[in-house]
This record gives structure tokens, sequence and C-alpha cells, in this order.
């Protein structure tokens, strides 16, 4: 098993996960996902909403599977396989490609930053997996005047203020 490996990384399988990480942030319009998923619609819930997502799961502070009826629950989840998935997998690649990683202060979990400015959190160390991934909102900037340079810029300023990232190895490495 290689720490450098993207591909030994599992991505968000249960679907209470994957579930309640694109209502919560793919659905965001602060994140701007539209930067850097080709094909996101403008309004990334706007499918979720035309497959019968009640305005109370699709707002909800915790969004949970179990809230959902069925066909908003196969329209969330196939967002993840089609949008959310593919750019945290990417985010990981070139994250890992790009140093841009660091271990949390308390040693739970590896975060990493990648191209896009997408903020990735990974634990385990047998069995390495995705936990969480989002866009860190860049401050004082109105959310269509985002720019995608902004998001890498702040996703890099939480990683250097959340992890060892940029920080010197004791041990020479």
């Amino acid at each position: 098993m290689s720490a450098n490996d993207p591909n030994e990384i599992a991505s968000i399988r249960d679907d209470a996960g994957r579930f309640h990480h694109v209502v919560k942030h793919l659905y965001k319009e602060a994140e701007r996902w539209d930067l850097v998923v080709a094909g996101l619609p403008r309004s990334a819930d706007s499918g979720a909403r035309a497959a019968g997502c009640p305005r109370a799961v699709l707002g909800a502070w915790y969004p949970k599977v179990d809230d959902a009826p069925g066909p908003c629950r196969m329209r969330v989840l196939a967002d993840h396989d089609r949008y959310y998935e593919p750019a945290y997998r990417s985010a990981l690649a070139t994250g890992i490609r790009d140093g841009r990683r660091g271990r949390t202060r308390d040693g739970s979990a590896e975060a990493l930053v990648g191209e896009n400015g997408v903020y990735v959190i990974v634990v385990g160390s047998r069995t390495r997996r995705v936990v969480s991934s989002y866009r860190c909102v860049p401050r004082a900037v109105p959310p269509r005047e985002r720019t995608a340079e902004q998001f890498l810029k702040e996703a890099v300023r939480k990683l250097r203020d959340a992890t060892s990232y940029g920080e010197e190895d004791p041990r020479g490495r």
C-alpha cells in the first residue's frame, strides 16, 4: 500500500455519507462547484428539486438520507457519483502529486487540496477512505464573483492553518 496512490483511498461509500455531503456541499451555492465540475447545472440542486426533494431536506443543517423520498434519494446519490465523487477524486490525485497535504493537528486524519481547490479529508492507516470534501469559501467575495484561484488560495490557507502542511519535518523527510 502506498500513501502516494490515490487509487488506494476509498471514496465515500455509504448512502448516508454520500447523501449528506452532496446536499451539504455540492448543492451549496457559496461553494461554487460549477467552477470545477463540468456539466454541473448552474443551480446544482435543480435535479434534486425536480425529483421531489423537499425544501426541508435540502435546507437541513444535517441532511439525512432517511428523510428523503425514494426519487429524491436516488437523484442525490446519482449526483454524488456523477459530479461530486469525480471532483474529490481529482483533488486527491493532484493534492498528492503536488504535495498539498498534511496531517491534522491531532493526527487523526490527512487533509489534501487539489488543484481544483477541493479540500478532502482522509482517515485510516491500513484502509484509507475519504470522509469529507468541500470547497473553502473565499471571505468577503460575493458568490458569483468568486474565482477558481480564490478557492484554491483559501483551501491552501486552511490546509496551512489546520494541518502540518508547510512545516518542517523534524525527522528531515
